[in-house]
């Protein structure tokens, strides 16, 4: 058996994503595996979640346009428990 995290990203422009990672040093990375879009083949993309605390954690959604060497932020979101 696999451990591993995954997920699956739909959008209504068609876009879908799949997604795998591992929970390490504090933080779950999932990284694209799903194939290159032929129109941006260097595009990557990837899902940080982060700063996990009993009420909250941090999710980053980040892209890379060189196959992944560097990494730019495309959006933050810190989610917190409804109390």
């Amino acid at each position: 058996m696999r451990k591993v995290w995954r997920q699956t990203w739909v959008d209504s422009s068609g876009l879908y994503l799949a997604l795998e990672g591992v929970y390490e040093d504090d933080q779950i990375i999932l990284n694209e595996v799903s194939d290159p879009r032929p129109d941006f083949p260097n595009l990557r993309q990837r899902m940080v979640f982060s700063d996990f605390k009993g009420d909250s954690f941090t999710w980053e959604w980040q892209f890379s346009t060189d196959k992944g060497e560097t990494w730019n932020l495309s959006w933050r979101l810190n989610y917190t428990r409804k109390k």
